[in-house]
């Protein structure tokens, strides 16, 4: 079960047989759902709950995460690269995009790259015809 924990906006709860365990948002990778469980894959460990991919997504910053598959929600800060229908995580974990979502992604991607060279301020040149 997932809780928002109304002091800390950036963190959340994840309660299985009276255990706690806080999660900071930023520092999940992606998400995985498999079967009936979800997989909350972290910059520390890896966390098994029973949820769905759906609700999770609900919760998380929309700006700061991708539906990239119907089994994979992932954080755009650690998309390393993107090779056709395959995102390349930092951890060098590959992921397949969907076909369905491949354009909407590159695009989402080539965006996040762009705001990212800007905010430190990089310069970058586009061809022109």
């Amino acid at each position: 079960m997932l809780k928002k924990d109304e002091k800390q906006a950036s963190i959340f709860d994840k309660n299985t047989r009276d255990f706690l365990t806080n999660i900071k948002i930023e520092d999940i990778i992606y998400c995985e759902s498999c079967g009936h469980k979800l997989i909350l894959h972290t910059i520390h460990k890896d966390i098994h709950m029973y949820a769905k991919l759906n609700d999770i997504e609900e919760y998380l910053a929309t700006d700061m995460f991708f539906r990239i598959h119907k089994s994979y929600l992932v954080n755009k800060r650690f998309i390393q690269g993107i090779d056709k229908n395959i995102i390349i995580l930092s951890n060098g974990i590959r992921l397949n995009i969907s076909r369905s979502t491949s354009k909407e992604i590159h695009e989402k991607c080539l965006l996040a790259a762009l705001k990212k060279n800007m905010s430190h301020d990089r310069t970058f040149t586009v061809a022109e015809n």
